[in-house]
Formats: C-alpha cells, structure tokens, sequence
C-alpha cells in the first residue's frame, strides 16, 4: 500500500517550491520533490494538467503530483490536498444597510379584474333644455271609416211657411210641375237629384240613370258600376251583343241573362218585364 503526505508550507513559500514525502511501507518511504509550476484556476476537464499544476476543485485546492487529463482532483494518485477547506466561522456583526436603489421600471398593466355590482342608482338630474321641433313626418294612410255616430236630437221645429198663391207664372217655354208636394216651375228644379237607390233622376228629360261608384281613373274590374268601365253595345257590328248585354246587365240581373231585342216591347221572356225605351231622350251616344 502507498499513501502520500503534502506538508504545505505559507504560500511565499509555496512559490519556491514543495517537497513531498511518500511513504511506503514495507520496506522503506520514498520522498518525491514537485516544483509548483503555476496556478491554472478551477480544475477543466477538457485542460492537460503538468506536475506541479495547481487547481481549485470545490472548496479546496489540488496540486497534480503527475501529468494527468481528464482525472478528477478527488483521484489521490493523480492529485494531492494543497489546502482544505476550514471551518466555517462564527457569523459576522450584520454590516450597516445600504443604500436604497433606484426604482425600477414600472410593470405592465395587469388583467382587468372581474366587474363589481352595481351601485345604487343615482339621483334623477335636473331636465335638459327642450329640444329643436323635428321635421313633420309624412302623412300616414287615411284609416278605415268609423262606425255611425249616435243619432242626435231632432231639431226645433220651423216655422210654418207663407201660403202659396197657388199655381206659379211660368214663361211661356217652361211648364209647371209638382216637386216635394208644391207646384214649381220645372225650370227651377235640380237638374239631377239622386234617389237613394243607386239611381239619379234628370229633371229635364224626366231619365233616371245609374249612379256608378269608385274614383275617375282608379279602375276596379271586379264591380260593374265602376265609373272608370267600358261596356260595348255590339261586338260583331252593329247587333246589340257586346259586353253591355253580356256583362252589365246580366250582373245587374243577378247573372240572368237578357234577350236586347226585347228591349223594344213589353212582357219580354224569359227575362224580366223591362219598359220602352224612348230614344229620343238620350242625349247622342257613341259605340265606345
């Protein structure tokens, strides 16, 4: 067995030179003599280490008592303790605390937190100045009619009228008649009076003709009456076959049709009794 002793002298010292004793036993101890070489920091793996070579390895120092590579300072035939590590000693009085450092930079802004509750509400503010008048908008769609109002009171009754003096003076070219129970002359009647029936009444040529109903140049085929409808006297020439008959009349009638050349009599079947026409007072007609 071969131990190794290194006697470490001060570093002054230590610069010159030293010896190192090794010991074997038995029979005899062998001293080696090593040169420290240079001092080569902390122990490098990768680093060819000479004789003499002087590492740091953890807490304490190495001399390499051989060249060596790659051999860990631990490794007692490649390495020898130049100085161990000694106790720790006791804790220093704590040094006077320094001074404050600068501020450092202000950090990002965090995630919003999660919302609080709402808070109770505020008292109601005072009213805001009154607003600019707006446009008027456009007028709406008239709405359906109303129903009927309730009847009213009947009024005071008149007075009585003048007594008439009997039969009025006409000119010679106008004729008396009665209108609403008293003599008039026929001059001064309305020309048209409508019946409530549908039918106005022409004072002057004693005619009673339809009423038609709707708007002048808003047609609507589906009533009869409209006053914007054409109705044809014939539709082959002159024969009264046209839309007239076969259209006006017989809805009038209820869809029963009309023979026109009964027109001209009386008692005409199958359909109803209808009265002469007098031609003569119709004013002049067109085929339209």
């Amino acid at each position: 067995m071969i131990t190794r002793n290194i006697a470490a002298a001060p570093w002054c010292a230590m610069l010159m030179g030293l010896i190192l004793y090794a010991a074997m036993t038995p029979p005899a101890a062998a001293a080696i003599s090593i040169a420290i070489t240079n001092f080569r920091g902390d122990w490098d793996s990768t680093v060819s280490y000479s004789a003499g070579a002087i590492v740091t390895y953890g807490p304490q120092s190495y001399i390499a008592i051989v060249k060596n590579n790659n051999v860990v300072p631990t490794e007692t035939d490649a390495w020898a303790v130049l100085d161990a590590q000694g106790a720790q000693g006791a804790q220093g009085a704590q040094g006077p605390q320094g001074l404050a450092g600068a501020t450092g930079a202000t950090g990002g802004v965090g995630p919003a937190g999660p919302a609080g509750p709402p808070g109770p509400a505020g008292p109601i503010g005072p009213a805001g100045a009154q607003g600019q008048t707006g446009n008027t908008g456009a007028t709406g769609s008239q709405g359906p009619q109303g129903p009927a109002g309730i009847a009213g009171p009947a009024g005071t009754p008149g007075t009585n009228g003048t007594n008439g003096t009997g039969i009025p003076t006409c000119a010679a070219s106008d004729a008396v008649v009665s209108y609403q129970g008293a003599l008039v002359c026929k001059s001064t009647l309305p020309r048209y009076i409508a019946n409530g029936d549908g039918t106005v009444t022409d004072n002057q040529t004693g005619l009673m003709w339809e009423m038609a109903t709707g708007t002048v140049g808003t047609a609507n085929p589906n009533d009869v009456k409209d006053v914007n409808a054409i109705y044809l006297w014939s539709g082959t020439g002159s024969a009264p076959d046209g839309s007239l008959f076969t259209v006006f009349i017989t809805t009038l009638n209820g869809g029963e049709s009309i023979n026109p050349s009964t027109w001209l009599g009386i008692n005409a079947s199958p359909g109803p009794a209808l009265p002469t026409i007098a031609t003569g007072g119709f004013p002049p007609l067109r085929n339209c």
